[in-house]
C-alpha cells in the first residue's frame, strides 16, 4: 500500500492550514499529577500532544486511509497506552470512532513493532487500566505467532504481558527465594528493562512481605547484590525494606531506631555499594535515587554517629567539660543537617580504629588532620559549621562553591591553619561570623549563634539547648 502520510511529513503542511484549537493549546500544558509515561522533558510531552493532534486531524481529513511508516506506527502504540496524559476541560479526545480507529490500526500493524511495543508495555506504571491490559494481550497474541528467535524469551514469559505480573514474579520468589533463579525467567536484559515498574513492583511485594524480618531482608540484599549484579534495582530493594513499621515510624518522626542492629547493617551495606556519602556528594551515585524522606533520614542518621564519634574522640583525647553545652546545642539542629564530616588528630584516629576494632559492628568515617585539634565540619542547606575540639571559634560559612566544598569533603586528611583562616578552602566573603565559645553556662555563646541561625537561615532549634 502506498505510503501517502507520515506524521513528520504532516506536521510542516498542517503548520499553516491546521491551527490546533484553544483548548488542545491548554491542554498541552496541563498534565496528571502523576504521569505514568516515562517520559524526560515537558518537551516529550508536548510532543505527544502534537502526536495526538497531528493524527486525529489527519484522521479527520480522511488521510489515514493508507499504510503509516513504522516509526508513526511506534507513535500511535505510545499515543494509545498513554492516553490518560492527555488532558482537556472542553471534552474527550478520543471520541469512539478515532479511538475504534487507532485500535484497530494498531492491532492489524502491531508485529511491525512488536519489540518496540514489548518495551513500551514494561515500562507503564498502571496496568489496572482496561485499554494497556487489552495492549497487554495483543502483545502475546502477537508473540505466539512469531517465530522469531530474538522474541522467544517474551514468548516463554508472556506472563509478563498480564496485570498481576508483579505479583506473579513475587510469588515465584516466595517459593525458592532464589532471586537469580527468578530473574533469569525473566527477559529483562538492560538498565532500563530492569527499571521496569513490574520488576520493581514485584520487589516492592518481595520486601515488604511479612515472611521476612529485618535482618533477613539485609541477608537478602548481601545475596542478591553480589559484586555489582542488578545494581539498578537496589535503590527500590532499599525504599522497600524502610516501609516497615518501626523503621517509617523513626523515618517520620527523625528519630534514631531503637533496634539499630538492622538499621545499621543496612547502612553499612549501602556505602560499601556507594560509598562513603561524607566523602561525596549525596547527589553521586545510588544514594540520589532513594526517597527524599528516606535520604533526609539517612542524613540524619549520619550526622548522629559523626557527633558521637566527635563527642568521644573528645572525651579520650581532648578533655574538655564545656562540650556538653555544644553537643547539647548541635543535638538541637541536627535534623537540619545535610551532610558531616569529622577530621581527627593522630591521637583521635588512633581512638578510633582502636574502637572499631573492640565494636567490629560499628563502622566509623574520618578524616585525618595535622596538628593537635580535631575537627567536625556540619553542613545545612544554605551554610556550613566548622567546629574545634578546643581553642578555636565557632565559625559559620556560606555561599561556598561546589568544588570548594567537595574540596573540604572528600579529603582525606588537612591542615588545621588552611581550615583555621580564609585563603585555602574559603575566602574572607564566606564568613558569616566567627564567635568564641564563651560563657557556655550562662548560654551566651549559643544565643548570638540561634539568633544568626534565624535571621539569616530561618532556622530554630528543634529542642532545648538547655543542660
Amino acid at each position: 500500500m502506498k505510503k501517502l502520510f507520515s506524521l513528520d511529513i504532516a506536521k510542516p503542511k498542517f503548520k499553516y492550514n491546521f491551527r490546533r484549537p484553544e483548548e488542545i493549546i491548554l491542554a498541552t500544558h496541563q498534565f496528571e499529577e502523576v504521569s505514568e509515561i516515562l517520559l524526560e522533558s515537558e518537551a516529550e510531552k508536548d510532543e505527544l500532544y502534537d502526536t495526538f493532534v497531528t493524527f486525529q486531524r489527519a484522521y479527520t481529513c480522511g488521510l489515514l486511509d493508507y499504510e503509516l511508516p513504522r516509526s508513526d506506527i511506534k507513535k500511535l502504540c505510545n499515543l494509545y497506552v498513554n492516553r490518560h496524559v492527555l488532558r482537556s476541560v472542553k471534552k474527550d479526545y478520543f471520541h469512539k470512532n478515532f479511538d475504534e480507529f487507532l485500535w484497530n490500526y494498531i492491532k492489524e500493524h502491531l508485529h511491525k513493532v512488536l519489540s518496540y511495543a514489548i518495551n513500551l508495555y514494561i515500562q507503564i506504571r498502571d496496568y489496572s487500566r482496561e485499554y494497556v491490559q487489552r495492549f497487554g494481550n495483543l502483545i502475546v497474541e502477537c508473540l505466539n505467532v512469531n517465530t522469531q528467535e530474538l522474541i522467544r524469551p517474551w514468548r516463554e514469559a508472556n506472563f509478563i504481558f498480564s496485570p498481576n505480573a508483579s505479583q506473579i514474579i513475587a510469588d515465584k520468589f516466595f517459593e525458592n527465594q532464589k532471586f537469580d533463579e527468578v530473574l533469569r525467567e525473566l527477559p529483562f536484559s538492560n538498565e532500563i528493562q530492569l527499571q521496569s515498574p513490574i520488576l520493581l513492583n514485584a520487589i516492592r511485594l518481595i520486601f515488604n512481605s511479612s515472611i521476612f524480618i529485618g535482618n533477613t531482608k539485609i541477608l537478602m540484599l548481601q545475596d542478591i547484590f553480589k559484586g555489582e549484579r542488578y545494581r539498578e534495582i537496589l535503590p527500590e530493594c532499599v525504599t522497600a525494606i524502610c516501609q516497615d513499621h518501626i523503621i517509617k515510624n523513626n523515618i517520620i518522626k527523625k528519630e534514631l531506631p531503637t533496634e539499630d542492629t538492622y538499621m545499621n547493617q543496612l547502612i553499612n551495606f549501602l556505602v560499601e555499594k556507594w560509598g562513603d556519602p561524607r566523602q561525596s556528594n549525596f547527589n553521586e551515585n545510588g544514594w540520589r535515587f532513594l526517597d527524599n524522606q528516606l535520604l533526609s533520614y539517612l542524613r540524619f542518621i549520619f550526622a548522629k554517629s559523626d557527633l558521637d564519634l566527635f563527642l568521644m574522640i573528645l572525651d579520650k583525647c581532648h578533655s574538655d567539660t564545656n562540650w556538653k553545652y555544644r553537643e547539647k546545642f548541635w543535638n538541637a539542629y541536627l535534623k537540619y543537617v545535610r551532610r558531616t564530616r569529622v577530621f581527627l588528630t593522630d591521637e583521635g584516629a588512633y581512638e578510633a580504629r582502636r574502637y572499631m576494632l573492640d565494636n567490629p559492628n560499628k563502622q566509623l568515617y574520618y578524616g585525618e588532620i595535622s596538628r593537635d585539634k580535631s575537627m567536625i565540619l556540619l553542613e545545612f542547606d544554605d551554610f556550613y559549621i566548622v567546629e574545634w575540639s578546643h581553642s578555636g571559634k565557632l565559625l559559620i560559612l556560606t555561599d561556598l562553591n561546589k568544588y570548594q566544598v567537595e574540596a573540604i569533603f572528600s579529603s582525606m586528611s588537612m591542615r588545621e591553619e588552611n581550615m583555621k583562616k580564609p585563603g585555602y578552602y574559603y575566602a574572607w566573603n564566606n564568613v558569616v561570623d566567627e564567635i568564641a565559645h564563651s560563657s557556655p553556662d550562662t548560654y551566651s555563646w549559643q544565643r548570638k549563634v540561634e539568633t544568626i541561625l534565624e535571621d539569616k537561615f530561618n532556622l530554630i532549634p528543634t529542642q532545648s539547648y538547655r543542660l
